[in-house]
């Protein structure tokens, strides 16, 4: 039996995506994005980082080893699975009771024992805390590297990728950022995040001088300070 193309897989996800599906059930829709091999991902990234690389540049988006127009259709089809889960409230609750179970965090230390998704988790709580709404957790692996979409306070949408660190001491680089602004783009949002438990590099700190790129690493996520885009200071607390 042939492997599917990656092309054939995306036009059969999106079909689905856009019928809708009978009963609209999470799993219906989210095994189709399931069906993205690592591989597929890996390729995924790497056109998604070069097309936030052309944009930050101002110098238009270069030419994809993805064709351009399977990244916009697949970025179409990524934020209708978004929006299926911030409507979903089985998917919220699930939410609520993995946020809930969360142990104490007061420290980097702490912070970085997380796994990989309950720092999702915790990061979504977070930015609860500062008035985001509509906050919610990805749970597909093709997801363009956005790991938590919300809404903002002043009413723009926002996406946001986790950088666990807990086994790298690696600065979070600047190819992350490109990659999570190029998916703030393909998604119609306007404001991106990049939270990491440990540091970024003095490339990626350049970015964040812009207005639409903040970068939140560990120090910063358990002080208790307020992220860009939210109306006033809260303190974290136990998270």
């Amino acid at each position: 039996m042939a492997i599917p193309t990656w092309k054939l897989i995306l036009e059969k996800a999106l079909e689905q995506l856009n019928q809708g599906g009978k009963d609209g059930t999470e799993a219906e829709w989210l095994s189709f994005f399931d069906m993205v091999v690592p591989v597929d991902v890996h390729l995924l990234q790497k056109g998604l980082t070069a097309f936030g690389a052309g944009l930050l540049e101002q110098k238009g988006a270069p030419k994809q080893t993805l064709d351009e127009r399977i990244l916009f259709e697949f970025g179409r089809g990524v934020l209708k699975g978004i929006q299926k889960l911030e409507q979903n409230r089985a998917t919220r609750q699930r939410q609520r009771d993995r946020i809930a179970q969360l142990p104490p965090v007061t420290s980097v230390a702490k912070l970085r024992k997380l796994s990989p998704e309950d720092f999702e988790y915790w990061t979504a709580a977070y930015f609860e805390r500062f008035g985001f709404k509509k906050v919610t957790v990805t749970t597909f692996s093709a997801d363009f590297g956005v790991d938590v979409h919300m809404t903002c306070p002043n009413g723009k949408k926002a996406v946001v990728q986790c950088k666990n660190k807990v086994r790298s001491s690696k600065p979070v680089g600047s190819p992350v950022v490109q990659q999570t602004y190029g998916a703030m783009k393909l998604l119609d949002a306007e404001m991106c995040y990049v939270a990491t438990t440990g540091i970024f590099s003095e490339k990626a700190k350049e970015l964040d001088k812009r207005a639409d790129i903040a970068l939140l690493d560990g120090a910063f996520l358990v002080s208790g300070q307020r992220p860009s885009g939210s109306r006033k200071r809260r303190v974290i607390g136990s998270l």
